[in-house]
């Protein structure tokens, strides 16, 4: 019985590994909580991805680019090390 279940489990990570939306999984899968979880942060990964194009509309391409980069790797954009070089306020509240 184990190692049935666990080919069912197998059998199931393949087939999820290769669906874009939950719905497609077979009715046998979405038993296992955990990957219609992975599909979902999959899915939410895209949804992401458009909603950081949607900050970036203004940019010209290059820029648009190096923001997206900057931001996937946690680094500053020369855009905002601009602005937070070049904002008057309290020099309390400056973050630099």
């Amino acid at each position: 019985m184990m190692d049935e279940s666990s080919h069912d489990r197998k059998w199931c990570e393949s087939i999820a590994n290769k669906v874009n939306r939950a719905a497609e999984l077979p009715v046998e899968c979405r038993s296992f909580t955990n990957l219609l979880a992975n599909i979902q942060r999959r899915d939410s990964k895209n949804d992401t991805k458009a909603e950081m194009a949607k900050a970036f509309e203004g940019m010209s391409a290059g820029e648009m680019e190096a923001a997206m980069s900057a931001r996937k790797h946690g680094h500053l954009n020369p855009a905002q090390i601009q602005r937070r070089m070049t904002h008057r306020g309290k020099k309390d509240n400056r973050i630099w």
